[in-house]
């Protein structure tokens, strides 16, 4: 019904909503005190949050790794290139809070992946 378009002059707001916020040291010092405390309510979820803040991996590598791709002697964990965004093998150094993290899992020798729901296994 329309010739063109009434809106087609109107200039589109483009609002930059990006908003960063880094956590300073008080912040982050009660954050890893959440993540370390002992206890069974939410215990995996606080220690894979624990492993991606000290490996800088993404969620997707740390839900999908395995304990064949942990070298502790070279405190490296080997991402496949499945795995990998880049779509190439990846070394994530781990550092001792990453280990830390690796001596409380309680599924090795017992499960392939580090991290397991104890509900599906």
């Amino acid at each position: 019904m329309l010739d063109r378009n009434p809106a087609s002059r109107v200039h589109l707001f483009n609002a930059d909503n990006k908003v960063e916020h880094y956590l300073n040291a008080e912040e982050l010092e009660r954050l890893v005190r959440v993540l370390k405390e002992d206890g069974p309510r939410h215990r995996n979820v606080r220690l894979i949050a624990l492993f991606l803040l000290s490996t800088g991996a993404r969620l997707n590598e740390a839900l999908r790794a395995r304990w064949q791709d942990i070298d502790r002697g070279n405190r490296v964990c080997r991402i496949p290139a499945l795995n990998s965004k880049s779509k190439r093998v990846r070394p994530v150094p781990l550092n001792a809070s990453a280990v830390e993290v690796l001596d409380r899992l309680d599924s090795e020798g017992s499960h392939e992946c580090l991290f397991v729901n104890a509900r599906t296994g």
